[in-house]
């Protein structure tokens, strides 16, 4: 029944327009239920209690008069009782006594009414918590379950098909539903997906309006599978090999088994061995098992082998550009057994130019990376001095090898040749260049030309190869000859071949040796300087 019909029922049975509302009351199945008024009640006051079942009927179930009247009559008759302080306790209810119970206080002035809504719930049982597989056929509970991690999970709030409100679930005792990865729908405990971290002991509660429980505990135990395949090794300790196969990371964990020559070992997660040593061609097998899942792996034991490695091959590279010389180990049995079960036994790497002792160490221009398979040399910026022949030395338990590597770096400068019009071009610019040079330099020497004035000292005897003298006619005894200079012309080589002076009209007179210098002409040349 509705809200809507409870009150257009209560206007019509109370006679008034604005009725009371209903007082709510859950009742237990089985149980008693007791109304309580909430007016006083008198000695002369006249209590009746109706309960309504439809538009216009009603089941009057009791009149109390002064108090007096302790039991219902008619069909309620046993079935409830009518008490002093005009309460009525109703007894042994079931889903049947759900409705609406309307009290009536009469007395000579007013009348009051007070209305009841009752609704029956059973009693809850302990629901059943499981991880949605069905009932067990026993009816015992389970109590664990092993999950898969990073799986999606749901826990399961059976309650048999009880009048629930509301589900609670619970880890060790702590709500859950908060819990991002946790959704909580109803009945249902939702994981998305379910992580190691889920792992514990659960429960879950269910209520309704009267009574509540608790269901079994369920403990969960997350599983997981390590993480990869299982490994093969083995590793030289001073003067032993020790062996190992190796799976762990797994819950629970794994079951691994190692098998070389006549040695067996068992173990979890991981086992090794030590033997004194490795013979050539022999073998290490592992194997592990969890949870139905299986590894297996096989170790030889082999020297260093690369067989896509071409010793005789040549590598060109380009000058300025990045290089990188790369050796991997692999075994030729990769070709029968798939790469992920078969290892080879780890190497140590070292790298070797034009027969050098010493092994290449990481710098500024070179950078050697190696793991327990491979190895790789690389330069940044190669350049024309880093061809050469390079070595890679691969050194295991059973042997070693050195792998080679041939490498041209190519210039970046061509020299293309020349042909007869580049050629011809090429030297008549270079004489038109010496032409303009030629020019140049002369007329700055033009420029620097200086003429040689000749000085003769005063009072000074002045010796002269080209002197001659003469008596005039008609001079006198004692009057001293004239001597005459006659003109002189002399060349003047100088000793690079390219200054001639022509010297002439030398003239001196008298005794006083003063000479004049004229008409004095040098022709000048490349190279030439003044004379004076």
């Amino acid at each position: 029944m509705d809200s809507f019909q409870i009150f257009f029922l209560l206007v019509l049975h109370s006679g008034s327009g604005n009725p009371p509302p209903p007082v709510l009351i859950n009742g237990t199945k089985g149980g008693s239920q007791l109304f309580i008024p909430s007016f006083n009640i008198s000695s002369n006051t006249v209590m009746i209690w109706t309960r309504i079942t439809g538009v216009l009927s009603g089941i009057i179930m009791g009149k109390q008069y002064s108090r007096l009247q302790t039991s219902c009559s008619g069909d309620y008759e046993g079935k409830c009782n009518l008490l002093d302080n005009g309460s009525l306790e109703l007894k042994s209810i079931m889903e049947t006594d759900e409705g609406i119970y309307m009290a009536n206080a009469e007395t000579e002035y007013k009348t009051q009414i007070e209305v009841y809504h009752l609704q029956i719930y059973s009693s809850l049982w302990a629901p059943l918590l499981r991880t949605g597989d069905p009932w067990p056929m026993n009816g015992s509970h389970v109590t664990s379950a092993p999950l898969i991690s990073g799986s999606d999970v749901t826990l399961d709030c059976d309650a048999g098909g009880q009048n629930v409100t509301s589900y609670t679930f619970y880890r060790d005792e702590k709500t859950i539903c908060s819990e991002p990865h946790v959704t909580c729908r109803g009945r249902y405990l939702d994981f998305t997906p379910i992580t190691e971290k889920d792992s514990g002991s659960y429960t879950c509660s269910i209520q309704n309006q009267v009574s509540s429980n608790t269901s079994n505990s369920l403990r969960v135990t997350v599983t997981w599978s390590p993480e990869g395949n299982i490994l093969c090794t083995a590793e030289q300790i001073d003067h032993i090999v020790r062996l190992g196969c190796s799976w762990p990371g797994g819950q629970p964990a794994a079951n691994v088994t190692m098998l070389y020559q006549n040695l067996t070992e068992t173990g979890r997660d991981q086992v090794y061995s030590n033997v004194s040593q490795v013979l050539q061609d022999s073998s290490l097998m592992c194997g592990g098992e969890q949870l139905g899942r299986t590894s297996s792996c096989v170790m030889l034991f082999e020297p260093p082998q690369s067989p896509e490695h071409d010793d005789a091959s040549e590598i060109v590279a380009m000058e300025g550009e990045a290089f990188t010389l790369k050796l991997i180990l692999r075994s030729d049995s990769q070709s029968r057994l798939s790469s992920s079960s078969l290892h080879i036994l780890p190497a140590d790497f070292s790298w070797f130019l034009d027969g050098d002792f010493e092994p290449i160490e990481n710098g500024d221009r070179l950078l050697v990376t190696s793991s327990h398979d491979s190895s790789s040399l690389q330069i940044p910026e190669v350049s024309v001095m880093d061809s050469g022949h390079y070595v890679c030395r691969a050194i295991n338990l059973v042997g070693s090898r050195d792998f080679n590597f041939t490498v041209k770096v190519k210039s970046r400068v061509s020299h293309p040749l020349l042909s007869g019009d580049v050629i011809g071009r090429a030297v008549i610019g270079i004489l038109v260049g010496l032409v303009i040079i030629f020019i140049v330099v002369c007329l700055i020497l033009k420029r620097k030309q200086v003429k040689p004035k000749v000085l003769a000292p005063k009072n000074k005897d002045l010796s002269t190869p080209h002197i001659y003298e003469n008596t005039l006619p008609g001079a006198r005894d004692g009057i001293t000859t004239v001597s005459k200079l006659e003109p002189i012309y002399e060349q003047i080589e100088h000793h690079e071949q390219s200054l001639y002076c022509n010297v002439s009209s030398l003239d001196c007179r008298g005794s006083s040796l003063d000479c004049n210098v004229s008409s004095l002409d040098c022709n000048v040349s490349p190279g030439c300087r003044n004379i004076s």
